[in-house]
């Protein structure tokens, strides 16, 4: 085999691999208060408002395992050792902004991956390595890990991506949306590191 074949095999192999890798993902579908599942057993919701702008915006996001419990600085980088146990993949495309929820087993996960094409500009942001991309999700809880925005405009080389705490913002809007559900559950702010202005806790 001369180098030519050999390399066209070898990017074939890598698309293919990356093609499979992604499929092996599990989706997961956003519903609105009037549309929730019910929970599953160990499972609890997760609360976002959405406000994903762009052509396919869409992230990725992993059940953690890991030792360390307690609270981090947003600003701190990830160094413990975790286990990432399961992948998912949420398709943001043509989602109106607004609250959706997610049925979730209960557990500490971590916003890996955010993919943000722009036309002729592929482009994917990693976050796996940073904690204000972590969130919590307990048990029978509606568990509100804050405001995922991503904005249209941008450059070849940089995005515009955010997930703030917003809970103040939003507090009126959950309980509205709350009040709709067909069985109640407790709320919590839950992201997975420190808020010093919003500690996390039930409302």
């Amino acid at each position: 085999m001369d180098f030519k074949n050999f390399f066209i095999l070898l990017l074939t192999s890598c698309f293919l691999f990356s093609i499979s890798a992604q499929s092996a993902n599990k989706n997961v579908i956003l519903s609105d208060a009037k549309n929730v599942p019910e929970l599953k057993y160990r499972q609890g919701y997760l609360l976002a408002y959405i406000n994903a702008e762009g052509v396919a915006p869409s992230l990725e996001f992993s059940k953690v395992s890991t030792r360390k419990t307690g609270y981090m600085s947003p600003d701190e980088k990830i160094n413990e050792k975790i286990r990432y146990t399961k992948t998912y993949f949420l398709d943001l495309k043509g989602v109106s902004k607004g609250l959706y929820f997610i049925p979730m087993v209960a557990g500490i996960y971590q916003i890996t991956r955010i993919n943000a094409p722009f036309y002729n500009l592929p482009y994917w942001l990693p976050t796996q390595k940073e904690t204000k991309w972590r969130f919590v999700i307990e048990e029978n809880y509606i568990n509100f890990i804050g405001e995922f925005k991503i904005k249209k405009e941008r450059g070849a080389h940089e995005i515009d991506v955010n997930l703030l705490n917003r809970i103040a913002t939003y507090y009126d809007q959950i309980h509205e949306e709350i009040a709709i559900l067909p069985i109640k559950y407790p709320l919590k702010n839950n992201p997975g590191y420190r808020d010093d202005f919003i500690f996390r806790q039930e409302y």
